[in-house]
């Protein structure tokens, strides 16, 4: 009566398979979920001297079929998305690396109120510094810390009608090692025979005193010159941009110092560049997300939240960098489940006929054994 093992085998794999489409069905809407087919195998049994007789179906196999997810955009800035074959790196509490199509990522400060960016579980993100070539966790800046004006770049024009012993000027924030700003002014005065005199002052205070010339195709004959004062300096100014046209005087300038800024918020954009937004406006790119391709994803162990750790079967992971690497990370945008309600309901409605059918088969087989038992007795 090989049927009741028959016709058992077929009930408890089409119950592992409906679990795995309820799997399915509940990750529908989790970012970066992949969801998994269900892989049937039969089942067949050989006596001594005898054919290959079927004994039913093996435990199906729950097959994850890594493929792209629909893109969708998202509210949070700190949400990102990758486009073709790729998972983000993080590491987990034990320091262990774990990957994840997942990229719904957060602000985590540590017990020592470091910020790192990190995934839901704490998860700590991986990325690449400035100038860094191994990836490592993503620290989050708190603040910008101030910097001295080191350098003033000065652009426009001095009128070449001024009269001589007549002066012009311009005015110009700078700032101090702790990031104050001083009023640097620079008074350019017309002298005999085409020479100019540069005078600067901070805050009212002397910072240095030049006489330049011109040259016949009007601009200042005159490297990038040092001031100091005020408690601000050694900065240069340059006056390769200025000119010695007619007309008005007027001026711009750009220089290297700033004050110090709370951060107010951060982002990722496309390419992976998780930027820091400061309070005056300014934003700088903190890191590069780090992407890492395997080489047999379905070899891949499974993790709570959405998260993957390596194997013998899946083989090593690959850290991805340059233009080329294949894989695109876009900001502001998440990963899709790629469950398939429609597809999902469909096999869900085969596989319970199917264990309605094995159940039928095993109660066929008891009422046979008990038709024997009748006979026999």
């Amino acid at each position: 009566m090989s049927a009741y093992y028959t016709s058992m085998s077929g009930m408890l794999g089409f119950q592992s398979a409906v679990d795995t489409v309820a799997h399915n069905l509940a990750n529908a809407r989790t970012a970066g979920y992949k969801a998994s087919d269900v892989q049937f195998r039969d089942l067949m049994t050989q006596a001594m001297d005898a054919k290959p007789k079927g004994l039913g179906t093996m435990s199906p196999a729950a097959v994850r079929v890594f493929r792209q997810g629909a893109l969708e955009f998202s509210p949070s800035p700190l949400d990102a998305a990758l486009s073709g074959n790729g998972f983000f790196v993080a590491t987990d509490a034990a320091g262990q690396p774990a990957y994840t199509r997942g990229g719904s990522f957060r602000v985590g400060p540590d017990a020592a109120g470091v910020r790192h960016l990190t995934l839901p579980d704490g998860s700590r993100v991986q990325g690449f510094g400035a100038g860094a070539a191994v990836a490592a966790d993503i620290v989050l800046p708190q603040g910008r810390p101030p910097a001295a004006t080191t350098a003033i770049r000065l652009l426009g024009n001095v009128s070449a009608e001024l009269p001589v012993g007549e002066s012009t000027g311009f005015l110009a924030t700078v700032y101090d090692a702790a990031g104050v700003g001083r009023t640097f002014r620079l008074t350019v005065q017309r002298e005999a025979g085409n020479a100019w005199r540069l005078t600067g002052s901070v805050d009212g205070q002397p910072a240095g005193e030049s006489l330049v010339g011109s040259t016949p195709d009007g601009r200042f004959l005159t490297p990038p010159l040092g001031f100091a004062g005020g408690g601000v300096g050694p900065f240069t100014v340059s006056f390769e941009s200025v000119t010695l046209f007619g007309g008005d005087s007027d001026f711009a300038s750009s220089q290297d110092g700033r004050a110090a800024a709370p951060v107010a918020g951060y982002s990722i954009a496309d390419g992976g560049l998780v930027l820091a937004h400061f309070g005056d406006g300014d934003v700088q790119t903190v890191a590069q997300l780090a992407v890492a391709r395997v080489a047999n994803p379905q070899g891949l162990r499974a993790l709570n939240g959405g998260m993957y750790t390596l194997t013998p079967e899946s083989g090593e992971a690959e850290l991805l960098t340059g233009p080329n690497a294949g894989v695109e990370i876009l900001g502001g945008m998440l990963e899709q489940s790629t469950t398939d309600l429609a597809r999902e309901f469909t096999k869900l409605i085969v596989f319970q006929r199917g264990y309605q059918a094995n159940s039928r088969a095993f109660l066929v087989s008891d009422q046979m054994r008990e038709d024997l038992n009748q006979i026999i007795r």
